[in-house]
């Protein structure tokens, strides 16, 4: 998730100032920590019977060929309990020690121990529960009280077969999130979900304790095909000639074949990025039921799309053209072995070829892609592999490279202005991207037309400059829906400009495109919102309701026409639900607090807040909007106490210190304010709001030099942002260097024509500029308009 900063800045008067604003709504899935104190509740995690699920034996006695591919697959093998067949790392009296991190692992009989740090600091043997993944690393489970398990951070390299840490520059202690035995190495809530069948949580927030259950502890049949009962139902009728007709999908609710829906939406529940929706997924429903999949978000993604974070491949896929031109997962992976159809050049050339299955995907040309005339290096070279140059790879958990599915051509022109990576340099590391970008136009003729990740790219770096593409984007249905989704997520924070592409897109078939169009849409009149937004409460898919009632919220219930309020009420009660189901994560309180502000209950607001931060006392979102919370009920200096807390945590994050500096100079407090915001410009140079409000920080307490290196560099890098223009003018005058008081305030005229303000400054301006004039003796010229 991303952070979430204060929306105040220290303008000076020539707009209202604006008041501290909660962070909006969030629906991004963050990997947020949960926690490991001690409990007697909840109980040990153990399979039971479920309703609808079968034995996985019994679907193996007629799909032998598929149970053979599937056996010893990844899915199969995800989660084992600890035995000599299934611990693959050596346990025969092993060290590992970093410099940070000491363990000694051991057999005890049948058991495997780790002797290391406990949460209370000292040391401790841990016997391994479970097995977690196979390759190419393996990592171990360790059962805490209150129904926990617990991922120690050493793992097992099964390539180079030895202990690894999988925070290598890092040294967490006790009570730190990141510490094996913190919140984020929390089994219950962190994985477990991805890596057994029907997997339920069951987490008890009054005792903070676990209850968790499967039908299957590993990635059976039935975790993507869904409940078996009905299949067996439909196959004894078959058997017995009843009427069986396969317009039933087989005793499946959904289908998982080729050219079906289904596919993608199923594989995506695990291999996507995302927050859960819903307590029970619904198989049968559409995907953002029961997950809303993370937008292009900084952290996650590169500004231009590319695979940042950890996102498990679906956010990138559907943004490949594969992916528009109905491509599915099953088309390059065996959905049972789950290894590729084909290996190396081969797997690509099932359609990129002269032989390319024009029956399934007309627009494919029929040509040689395989050759040196397309890829412009030597055969078999790794430059001639398709997917070094179309699916470069990031290695993640130390080991583990996974490859970029948005299948894009390589762009170095994008890293030469943005930084962004590309796959040229990852091979030639020894040369720089303008190389890069040379040897591409060079090849492939320079680009004609801009695509989504020119327009998220420069959108990433300035907004306002982007503001017409990001419209443009968002209105082109030929574009992927996530990169659409983006683009008017992005427009949320320059509105009221770009409005009606927000509601354009509120008609979009794309339920992410319609979710993101709501962003933001809060802010508008309440006129605006019951015409445009309420019909949105009644839309067919969950997470569309979700975000259409919590942005009425704070009309709920007067405001709502009487006839529409069960619909908003029954939308927000979804809202809650969800939240509740996660309320072992920090952002399910962020986010109910954020609704309960909006609902007019600052008290639960603020008390939803301080559980997000008891939960993650490093989970910055639930701190600024704590901070926020406190400076709107009048409570400055508590609110500086909270972020003063947060910087003592997180003394490199920039966005804290920024905070800060806005809480002390609403309390007064300008000295401060200024090294504040001007730590948090000195950590972010690049980010012109960080450097206008330190420029406006120095202005205040008169130490006007500063402010105006600070402010002209934030001219610079947003010229056409007129808050900064007004500063300088203001500045300016402040300092009686009236020309250049006139030259700003002129460019701020040319900016906001109409508006009164700038029309009495620059004639208070031009009045100094002529009192200065009449006070020269007649004859002489001024030094100030003398030609070079």
């Amino acid at each position: 998730m991303g952070h979430v900063s204060r929306a105040t800045d220290l303008e000076p008067s020539l707009r209202r100032r604006k008041s501290y604003s909660l962070a909006g709504p969030t629906l991004a899935w963050a990997l947020v920590p949960l926690g490991c104190s001690p409990c007697q509740e909840g109980a040990s995690p153990r399979e039971i019977a479920v309703a609808g699920y079968v034995s996985d034996r019994l679907c193996m006695g007629c799909h032998v060929e598929e149970a053979g591919g599937w056996r010893a697959s990844h899915h199969d093998l995800a989660m084992q309990e600890a035995t000599g067949q299934t611990v693959l790392a050596d346990f025969e009296g092993a060290r590992f020690d970093d410099g940070k991190v000491r363990a000694l692992f051991l057999r005890d009989g049948d058991d495997f121990v780790c002797r290391t740090e406990g949460p209370d600091g000292k040391e401790h043997d841990f016997p391994v529960r479970y097995t977690f993944g196979v390759e190419p690393l393996q990592q171990y489970l360790i059962a805490f009280p209150g129904g926990r398990l617990q991922c120690l951070t050493i793992a097992w390299d099964t390539e180079n077969e030895r202990w690894f840490s999988l925070y290598p520059e890092d040294d967490f202690d006790p009570g730190d999130p990141l510490h094996w035995t913190g919140r984020q190495q929390n089994w219950n809530s962190m994985c477990a979900d991805c890596h057994s069948t029907h997997l339920e949580k069951n987490y008890d927030p009054t005792t903070d304790s676990y209850a968790t259950t499967w039908a299957a502890l590993d990635v059976g049949c039935q975790a993507c095909h869904g409940p078996g009962e009905e299949h067996l139902a439909w196959v004894t009728a078959a058997a017995s000639g009843e009427n069986a007709s396969p317009s039933s999908s087989f005793g499946f609710r959904k289908r998982l074949a080729r050219g079906q829906p289904g596919q993608v939406q199923t594989c995506a529940a695990c291999h996507s990025l995302r927050m859960r929706l819903a307590e029970k997924i619904d198989r049968e429903g559409e995907f953002h039921d029961s997950f809303m999949p993370e937008l292009l978000r900084p952290g996650s993604y590169h500004a231009d799309g590319q695979i940042d974070g950890e996102v498990y491949v679906y956010g990138s896929f559907v943004q490949s053209k594969m992916h528009t031109r109905g491509v599915v997962c099953s088309d390059c992976h065996d959905p049972h072995t789950l290894k590729p159809q084909a290996q190396g050049n081969a797997l690509c050339l099932q359609c990129h070829s002269p032989y390319a299955p024009l029956e399934r995907f007309e627009t494919l040309a029929q040509k040689n892609y395989d050759s040196p005339e397309h890829h412009f290096h030597a055969n078999g070279s790794s430059g001639s592999r398709c997917i070094e140059c179309h699916m470069p790879a990031k290695t993640y958990m130390v080991v583990d490279p996974r490859h970029d599915h948005s299948l894009r051509v390589p762009r170095p022109d994008l890293s030469v202005e943005f930084g962004t990576p590309n796959a040229c340099n990852g091979c030639h590391a020894d040369r720089d991207a303008e190389w890069a970008a040379k040897q591409v136009e060079t090849w492939y003729g320079p680009r004609e037309e801009l695509a989504y990740d020119d327009v998220l790219a420069s959108a990433r770096r300035n907004p306002f400059d982007a503001r017409e593409a990001l419209v443009t984007l968002a209105a082109d249905a030929n574009q992927p829906p996530v990169a659409r989704a983006t683009a008017l997520e992005l427009l949320a924070h320059l509105l009221p400009f770009g409005v009606d592409a927000k509601f354009d897109a509120l008609a979009d078939p794309a339920p992410d495109v319609r979710v993101a169009a709501l962003i933001g849409l809060e802010r508008l009149a309440p006129e605006e919102r019951l015409a445009h937004v309420l019909p949105l409460v009644s839309d067919p898919v969950r997470a569309v309701r979700i975000q259409a009632a919590r942005s009425l919220a704070d009309l709920y219930p007067e405001g709502v026409p009487e006839h529409e309020r069960k619909a908003v009420e029954d939308a927000l009660l979804e809202f809650e639900r969800a939240q509740t189901f996660s309320a072992d994560q920090a952002p399910a309180h962020l986010n109910l607090g954020i609704l309960q502000h909006a609902l007019a209950d600052p008290e639960g607001s603020l008390e939803s807040y301080k559980k997000a931060l008891e939960l993650d006392p490093w989970f910055l979102p639930a701190r600024f909007n704590l901070a926020t919370l406190l400076s709107l009920m009048g409570k400055g200096n508590e609110a500086v106490d909270v972020l003063l807390a947060g910087v003592a945590l997180s003394p490199q994050e920039p966005e804290l210190h920024y905070s800060l500096g806005l809480a002390l100079a609403e309390v007064q407090r300008f000295e401060e304010a200024a090294d504040s915001l001007g730590r948090a410009a000195d950590m972010r140079p690049e980010d012109a709001r960080k450097q206008y409000n330190a420029g406006l920080a120095l202005q205040r307490i008169e130490r006007r030099k500063e402010a105006e290196v600070r402010l002209l560099k934030a001219h610079a890098q947003t010229p056409d942002d007129p808050s900064i223009v007004h500063a300088l003018a203001v500045l300016f005058s402040q300092m009686q260097d009236w020309d250049r008081a006139q030259l700003y305030a002129l460019e701020l005229r040319a900016q906001l024509p109409e508006d009164k303000q700038v029309g009495a400054l620059l004639r208070h301006i031009e009045t100094k500029i002529a009192e200065r004039a009449a006070r020269i003796p007649h004859g002489k010229s001024n030094p100030l308009l003398k030609a070079e």
